[in-house]
C-alpha cells in the first residue's frame, strides 16, 4: 500500500511539475513544493541507510567527522585566526586528545561539562567526548555563579573542562580557593555530588593563569602523548555503544524564565541533520562555513557545521562576531556561507561602507546565509546591498523535534518568512506532517479543542495560533529536560491527543500564522 502511494504521489507531481507554467508556478509554488516534497523522501531514505549502516548501536556523533576518512586527508577541515588543520590533522589531534580523556576516567556516556569560548578547545574537547561517546554539556560562557552550577547540577556533570579564559570565573563559581574544595585533583562539593574532576584544557589560544590550586588538572594538549597514525583511526570494535535514541549532547535553554533547563539532544537528529538532503543543493559542493555564533548554542553547532564537515567542507571559527571585521574575515578566509541570526545581519546592513570596498556586491565569495530571525527590510537591504544570492531564514527550538527552513532566491517571493508551503506541501495526501500552528484562546492562552471529538484544531490561514511539532519514533523522540523538575517540565511541554488519540506533540511556545497566498482554488482541484 505504501509504495502504490508513493508511486502514484510520485507520478502525480511529476505531472503538476510538468503543466506549472510560469505563471501558475508563480502564484502557486509547484516547483518550490515538489521540490520539498522531494527532498523529504530523500531524507526518509537516508534515515533507512543510516539504519542498515548503524544497526542498533553504532550511532556515535563521531561518524560525522569520519564520515570522509581516508578521501580527504589533506584537505582543510578547520581555520581558526592563523591556524589551520586539515581532515588528516583535525581527526588525529582529536584521537590524541580523546586518549587523555580516556586516561582521565571519562567513559561511554560520561557527562562532561564545558565551560569554552569559541576556540579549538572548544572544537577538539567537543569531538573528542564524541568519539570516546561521553555527553558534552557546554554551558552558556555568559553565566556564572549560582546558574552556572545550577547547569552542572542537572546535567550531573561528572568532569568540567574549561579554558585559561573562564577559570576565574569557574573558580569564583565552584569555589576553587575554598579549603577541602580540592583534594588530590577530586572536586567535593556537597551540592554538586556527581562533580569529581576541574580541567583546563589549552590549546595555545589563551594566556595562562599564573596561580592555580592544586588539584586543577591541566591539559596541555602539545604535551600529550605524541601523535600516531592509529590515533586517526577509529575501528568498529574501539566505537562505543550509542543507539539513535540515546542522548549525543545536552543543550542548556536561555533562561530567558528562570534557571536553564537541560535538553536531551538524541543522537539520531543531528545524524539527520549533517544529511545533504536536508539542504536541496546547498551541500553540492563543500563550503566554507564561517561561524561566528557561540558554539554552546544548537544553531551554531548542529543547524550547518554537521553538514559541513561530512560533506568535505571547511568550518571558518571566529571567537565572536564583529561588525567591523566580517566582511574582512569573509574575504580572507573565503567563506562562501555563514549561520547567522537575525540582530547580526541589521548590525551589518546598518554599518559604514568600507571606503577600501564601496561595492559590497563584488568583494566577497558569500553565496549562502543561513540562521535566524531577519525582519523583511533587514532581508532585502541585506540581500540588495551586499548581493548575497541566497538567503535561508530557519524556525526551530532547542527542545523541537524538527526545524522548518525557507529559501529565497528572488525579490519576487515573501521575504522574512520561516517557510513557504504552497498546496502540495499543504495537502494531507503529499505534504508535510510534521509542524502544526494550533488554534488558541488569545485570552485565557490555551489551545482549544473541538468539543465533539476532543481534538485540536488547526489555526485557519492569517489566524494567530500556538506552533507544535509533531513527536514520531524512531527519529523522533521528546528532547526530555534532565536532573531536578526535568520530568515536570516535560510533561508541560507535551501535547497529546491532537489530530488523533495517541499522538503527541511538542509544544515549542511560539505565537505564528501561517500568511494565506490564495491557494484555495488549487487546493480545491486536488482535495
Amino acid at each position: 500500500m505504501v509504495k502504490t502511494q508513493n508511486a502514484i504521489a510520485a507520478v502525480a507531481a511529476t505531472t503538476l511539475a510538468a503543466l506549472a507554467g510560469n505563471a501558475l508556478d508563480k502564484k502557486y509554488s509547484i516547483r518550490s513544493d515538489i521540490a520539498q516534497i522531494r527532498s523529504a523522501r530523500k531524507q526518509a531514505k537516508h534515515w533507512e541507510h543510516l539504519c542498515r549502516l548503524y544497526g542498533a548501536d553504532d550511532w556515535s556523533f563521531y561518524h560525522v567527522l569520519h564520515w570522509t576518512y581516508g578521501q580527504n586527508e589533506y584537505d582543510e577541515a578547520f581555520l581558526f585566526e592563523d591556524r589551520s588543520w586539515t581532515y588528516a590533522e583535525i581527526r588525529a589531534e582529536v584521537g590524541r586528545l580523546a586518549i587523555e580523556f580516556e586516561r582521565m576516567g571519562i567513559r561511554n556516556r560520561t557527562v562532561v561539562g564545558m565551560m569554552i569560548n569559541n576556540s579549538p578547545e572548544f572544537y577538539f574537547a567537543w569531538w573528542a567526548l564524541f568519539k570516546i561517546g561521553a555527553i558534552p554539556a557546554p554551558a552558556n560562557t555568559a553565566i556564572t555563579q549560582g546558574p552556572f552550577r545550577h547547569c552542572l547540577k542537572i546535567s550531573e556533570s561528572e568532569y568540567l573542562i574549561c579554558s585559561y579564559e573562564l577559570y576565574e570565573p569557574v573558580a569564583a563559581s565552584l569555589n576553587l580557593g575554598r579549603p577541602g574544595v580540592l583534594d588530590d585533583q577530586n572536586y567535593s562539593d556537597k551540592q554538586l555530588p556527581q562533580l569529581r574532576s576541574i580541567s583546563i584544557y589549552d590549546y595555545g589560544t589563551y594566556h595562562r593563569s599564573s596561580a592555580l590550586p592544586a588539584g586543577v588538572t591541566i591539559i596541555n594538549h602539545h604535551k600529550l602523548t605524541p601523535v600516531t597514525v592509529d590515533m586517526a583511526s577509529w575501528p568498529r570494535e574501539r566505537r562505543p555503544k550509542i543507539g539513535p535514541g540515546d542522548t549525543s549532547q545536552y543543550l542548556f535553554t536561555s533562561g530567558t524564565t528562570g534557571l536553564p533547563k537541560a535538553a536531551t539532544w538524541p543522537t539520531g537528529l543531528p545524524h539527520m541533520a549533517a544529511s545533504p538532503f536536508r539542504w536541496p543543493s546547498m551541500f553540492e559542493k563543500p563550503r566554507r562555513l564561517y561561524a561566528c555564533t557561540p558554539l554552546f548554542h544548537g544553531g551554531a553547532t548542529y543547524a550547518l557545521l554537521p553538514a559541513t564537515v561530512q560533506a568535505g567542507g571547511t568550518v571558518i571559527l571566529a571567537r565572536k562576531f564583529s561588525v567591523r571585521n566580517f566582511w574582512h574575515d569573509v574575504r580572507r578566509t573565503r567563506a562562501n556561507m555563514i549561520f547567522y541570526i537575525g540582530e547580526m545581519v541589521r548590525y551589518l546592513v546598518q554599518a559604514p561602507l568600507d571606503p577600501l570596498h564601496p561595492d559590497e556586491t563584488k568583494t566577497h565569495g558569500l553565496e549562502i546565509i543561513y540562521g535566524l530571525g531577519i525582519a523583511a527590510p533587514v532581508w532585502r537591504a541585506f540581500r540588495d546591498g551586499f548581493g548575497v544570492p541566497w538567503i535561508a531564514e530557519y524556525y526551530g527550538a532547542t527542545e523541537g523535534t524538527t526545524a522548518i527552513s525557507y529559501s529565497n532566491f528572488s525579490n519576487d517571493v515573501p521575504v522574512a518568512k520561516v517557510a513557504h508551503w504552497g498546496p502540495l506541501m499543504r495537502s494531507s495526501w503529499f505534504g508535510q506532517d510534521t509542524f502544526y500552528i494550533l488554534k488558541i484562546d488569545l485570552d485565557a492562552e490555551t489551545i482549544i479543542r473541538d468539543p465533539k471529538t476532543g481534538l485540536c484544531v488547526e489555526a485557519a490561514c492569517g489566524e494567530v495560533g500556538e506552533a507544535v511539532n509533531r513527536i514520531k519514533p524512531p527519529l523522533q523522540r521528546s528532547h526530555d529536560y534532565v536532573g531536578e523538575g526535568g520530568k515536570e517540565a516535560t510533561d508541560k511541554k507535551l501535547l497529546r491527543d491532537v489530530f488523533a488519540k495517541g499522538d503527541v506533540f511538542w509544544r515549542l511556545g511560539d505565537a505564528m500564522s501561517m500568511v494565506s497566498l490564495h491557494f484555495e482554488r488549487l487546493e480545491r482541484m486536488i482535495h
